[in-house]
């Protein structure tokens, strides 16, 4: 881009409209041209020649065409639907130099500052188009004045859209999806992969102009006496191209508002619709036939029609967009469950059914659908705010690089440490809780106050039995709470995140929080836990020889405790363990010390309240010390995790700023 283009000029032609769009290179502010005044961005795609010359172009041509008379329409050429021929055919290429040449002309005439040597210009083609169509198309921009342009997928076009107005997440691009470009003309459908076209289809002919024309006869049903007036008034496919698609569009918005409502709509000086519901417009659309009005006008632009249209058969119109959709989706390679976003683009895309066929079809929740308030314009203000994005994205990404380190360890390390110690406390005063003052405490109690001499191995015995008994319960506790925390925490550090790159005005989908989907895609993913349980809480199988050995290790190093065995129930019976043997061990010795008999007054005095306060601190501390152990791990791989996700946004960055 030179110094001089400090303007992006994005064209979206289209078979039946085009819109162009320009974008400082500089900001994200891309404006539509509305070259009529009509409150439309864009002008239908035609050229009226009179006597081989150009006449007029856009609307005021098909109204020009449409009011002429017989006499008049000798020295006419109307063209209209002409893009898809341009590598075909020379009157088509011809019309679409005129056609492009005229708008700028047009612009001058109109005030609306439309200069392509001043301007990056930027055109969109169809996902599908094949190499010989580019290359002619590119010969068409330059020859009508447009320099020499760059092309970029309409289907990108419309993702760089929505990314850039923040309805989907940059690093959204890796991900598969949808795009839905229904417009006046055509109906084009494109998989996205990894930021690129992965499959393309569509049909030339299902546009919105077979609902104009819907209406058109919908409108003569009720109003019989008015056919003879247009075609008096030789208004016929005016009234049909400009009127009715009018009051389709009205009637298209309304339905989207509430389907239950009745409209109603005066349709110029020649009548009104009356009682227009959901219901019969169904009913029409499912049994429809081309008016001869329609057919006429095609045949008279010089467009073949195909047997479709030939036929007597009616054609039910919302099964063939549901058929046209499924025709791709059931394409090998394609699993329609992966995914994960829709745009819906076009104007034509604003039609209820189109959201309720394409939910239905797709069969799955979590698809993040999104449409513009102006999807006729999506794809030309993608086509011009590119640049904008690119200039903004490379400062993000650099920002983003430089501050990384400072955020996660300044902002999430100290916030998952204390997060991570305060559940381990809480687990562990349940734990405690459950076994040592519901089962362990009891146990001790009566064996203070048990008559009789018995022994320490009178005790172990006890704790061990209570320890096993509670085994699965405290695995249950345990699990539950790890898996909490695991998903609190990752919802808490992923807010923290989006809210670090919300400063960088950039978004991370939340959508995709706990799919275990690959990292790399740029989105979050549930961690595969470490199992604390299978590390330390194996009870049933270890306790017997955990008491003995604590107990052992009690008596060879006096009144401390030293730890052989692993998990709480050997904390427990050490500290216990531990409070007698430093009164007898020097008395007994330690071979006898498990089978000397205690008076109950000596149990009572050894096993005070005070010490059996100070086992029960022991274990809290000692079992919260070897959880945090184990959930430092958890914190570890969520480092990883986020230092992904972050590297998947600025991969997002670099990919959108290579376009």
């Amino acid at each position: 881009m030179t110094a001089a283009e400090k303007r992006v000029l994005g064209v979206d032609f289209g078979t039946t409209n085009t819109y162009f769009s320009i974008c400082p290179c500089d900001e994200l502010l891309p404006q539509g041209v509305d070259f009529e005044g009509r409150g439309r961005d864009g002008l239908s795609t035609a050229v009226l020649y009179r006597n081989d010359e150009i006449f007029l172009i856009g609307d005021k041509a098909i109204e020009e065409f449409s009011d002429a008379s017989s006499e008049e329409r000798r020295s006419f050429s109307l063209m209209m639907q002409f893009k898809p021929d341009i590598s075909k055919s020379e009157k088509a290429k011809k019309a679409a130099v005129d056609f492009l040449s005229s708008v700028i002309r047009y612009s001058e005439k109109t005030g609306i500052f439309i200069a392509p040597e001043e301007m990056k210009v930027v055109f969109g083609v169809p996902s599908d188009a094949s190499e010989g169509f580019k290359t002619v198309l590119r010969e068409v921009v330059r020859k009508a004045g447009y320099g020499e342009t760059e092309l970029l997928d309409e289907s990108t076009a419309a993702l760089i859209h929505h990314v850039a107005q923040r309805e989907i997440p940059a690093s959204t691009i890796f991900s598969p999806g949808l795009v839905i470009d229904f417009g006046g003309g055509t109906c084009d459908f494109t998989i996205m992969d990894n930021g690129e076209d992965k499959y393309s289809w569509g049909d030339f002919y299902l546009g919105g102009r077979l609902f104009d024309d819907l209406f058109f006869q919908w409108f003569l049903d009720q109003n019989p006496s008015a056919g003879k007036r247009l075609k008096r008034d030789r208004s016929e496919e005016f009234f049909l191209f400009s009127i009715c698609k009018d009051a389709k569009e009205y009637f298209s918005r309304t339905m989207e508002r509430n389907r239950s409502e009745v409209v109603h709509k005066r349709m110029w000086e020649y009548g009104r619709l009356e009682d227009i519901t959901w219901d019969i417009f169904l009913k029409r659309a499912k049994s429809y036939r081309p008016s001869d009005v329609l057919l006429d006008f095609w045949l008279k632009a010089g467009m073949s029609l195909p047997e479709l249209f030939r036929s007597d058969k009616s054609i039910d119109l919302i099964e063939w967009f549901r058929s046209k959709l499924k025709e791709g989706l059931e394409k090998d390679g394609i699993d329609k469950k992966d995914l994960r976003y829709l745009i819906l683009t076009g104007g034509s895309s604003q039609w209820p059914f189109v959201k309720d066929i394409v939910g239905k079809e797709l069969g799955h929740i979590g698809i993040h659908i999104v449409r513009s308030t102006r999807p006729y314009a999506a794809v030309a203000k993608g086509l011009s705010v590119l640049f904008a994005l690119k200039n903004r994205f490379v400062k993000i990404k650099d920002k983003i690089e430089k501050n990384r380190p400072e955020f996660i360890e300044n902002e999430i390390e100290p916030y998952m440490i204390e997060y991570m110690d305060k559940t381990a406390g809480n687990i562990s005063r349940e734990i405690v809780m459950e076994l040592f003052d519901k089962r362990i405490r009891p146990v001790i109690t009566e064996f203070r106050q048990s008559k009789g001499d018995l022994s320490l191995k009178d005790l172990e015995g006890r704790i061990v039995r209570q320890a096993e008994n509670f085994a699965p319960i405290a695995e249950r506790i345990v699990k539950e709470k790890v898996e909490i925390f695991s998903r609190v925490l990752l919802d808490d550090v992923v807010e923290k995140t989006r809210a670090w790159l919300e400063e960088y005005r950039m978004d991370v989908d939340k959508e995709r929080v706990g799919e275990r989907e690959g990292i790399e895609t740029g989105n979050w993913t549930i961690l595969d836990l470490p199992d604390p349980v299978e590390d330390y809480l194996w009870f049933g199988s270890l306790i017997t020889s955990a008491v003995s050995g604590v107990l052992a290790s009690v008596v060879c190093g006096g009144s401390g405790v030293a730890l052989v065995a692993s998990g709480p129930l050997g904390i427990v019976v050490g500290a216990v363990a531990g409070g007698v043997a430093g009164l007898m061990a020097a008395r007994y010795g330690a071979d006898r010390l498990k089978e000397v008999a205690l008076h109950r007054w000596l149990r009572k005095l050894i096993l005070s309240d005070k010490v059996i306060l100070s086992m029960r601190e022991k274990f809290y501390e000692e079992f919260k010390n070897r959880l945090n152990e184990q959930l430092n791990g958890v914190k570890g791989g969520l480092r990883q995790d986020l230092e992904k996700i972050v590297d998947a946004q600025i991969k997002a960055l670099s990919y959108i700023c290579q376009l």
